[in-house]
């Protein structure tokens, strides 16, 4: 059975739904997704980190007031994916996340976020370059949607909160659902 991962055609067939795809067996993922709402200007960030048999070896969430716009929330989380990655004593890393915007910035090293974005852009890229290796990918939200959670309940109530392991039930069922694609 053939999976695409973003918006493949293979022979005429019919686009495939994204999901999430494992990384090799000596890489981790990093699933990176934020939460904005207009009218508070609370951010949520999401983030889960998963091995090459799907695994969840960590989720985070963390609430933070006082976001610009929904493209500022997400240069936040990524910010935040790479502390998280560097506490955690990460050498190999693809970080993957649905802000096109984002990821086009810190992968080219292009400005295509707003200006008022770009100094944490550039942060984000020089905090990557203490990895030994990693990968920076776009991905559509349906590959991404158990870091959409995340934040989502992150922002929601309010919480701040680390799971490496007694990870709770209704985040699991997402893991679940995700590495049934």
């Amino acid at each position: 059975m053939l999976k695409l991962c973003i918006d493949g055609n293979l022979h005429g067939s019919k686009p495939s739904v994204a999901c999430w795809i494992p990384p090799n067996s000596d890489v981790l993922k990093l699933n990176i997704d934020a939460s904005f709402d207009h009218t508070s200007t609370c951010v949520g960030v999401g983030l889960i980190i998963r091995n090459s048999t799907g695994t969840c070896e960590g989720i985070r969430g963390r609430f933070f007031n006082g976001g610009v716009d929904p493209e500022h929330a997400e240069c936040l989380a990524f910010q935040e994916a790479i502390y998280w990655a560097k506490e955690r004593g990460l050498q190999k890393v693809i970080f993957e996340g649905d802000c096109l915007n984002v990821i086009n910035s810190v992968k080219y090293a292009k400005p295509s976020v707003h200006w008022m974005n770009e100094g944490i852009v550039h942060e984000i890229r020089h905090l990557l370059s203490s990895f030994s290796w990693y990968n920076v990918n776009y991905v559509r939200r349906q590959a991404n949607n158990v870091a959409h959670v995340i934040a989502n309940y992150a922002r929601t109530g309010r919480y701040f909160f680390d799971y490496d392991c007694n990870i709770p039930e209704f985040f699991m069922e997402e893991v679940t659902n995700d590495n049934c694609c």
